[in-house]
């Protein structure tokens, strides 16, 4: 039985499904998606370019807000805006290839994570910057906003803002707002 079969007419002679008939017919929706593997995402199509100012500490900052790739489970778009920074250090990448690797991604169903993480990894290998950093922010779903970060080196452990936070950690009287130090305001965070 089709919606066509089910349709009731309203008072005003038009045609409309009842809310029982189209939760049946939600439930039996059968709909097949074509979601293509990861092996899909073409970074072969990636090109670069000479970079005549290595020694420079450029930053060079790109971003679209056209990125989709699918869910791998439903092949729902996910969709979201991507912003690369990095510090090259001999090649540039090339925008239009760039922009054809990431439209390669369309019909691949692969996890928000997972597709910072490719991308980071694919530019990294190809381009040897630096520095490169990444957001990929998708649009909400399901009551969730998602942005994944990445970036190349990763921080070490023990970095300059860790250490400081465990040079305080330790040593709480450091701290001009520890409690036992005169004149301090204690704050939430002493307690």
């Amino acid at each position: 039985m089709c919606i066509s079969d089910k349709l009731e007419l309203t008072q005003l002679g038009e045609i409309m499904t009842t809310i029982d008939d189209l939760q049946n017919d939600y439930t039996d929706l059968e709909f097949e998606i074509d979601i293509k593997p990861e092996e899909s995402i073409r970074s072969d199509i990636l090109l670069t370019f000479q970079y005549d100012y290595p020694n420079s500490q450029a930053t060079i900052e790109l971003d679209t807000d056209e990125f989709t790739a699918v869910c791998p489970w439903t092949g729902l778009p996910d969709l979201g805006t991507l912003q690369i920074s990095y510090v090259p250090s001999d090649t540039l990448i090339e925008l239009k290839s760039l922009k054809y690797y990431l439209l390669s991604f369309r019909d691949v169903g692969i996890v928000q994570e997972h597709a910072a993480n490719r991308i980071l990894n694919d530019l990294v290998e190809l381009t040897k910057p630096k520095s490169m950093s990444l957001s990929l922010t998708y649009q909400t779903r399901g009551g969730i906003n998602t942005t994944v970060k990445a970036g190349f080196p990763d921080p070490p452990r023990g970095s300059k803002i860790l250490g400081i936070r465990t040079k305080v950690l330790e040593n709480p009287e450091d701290n001009p707002n520890h409690p036992k130090r005169p004149g301090a305001t204690p704050s939430a965070a002493d307690f």
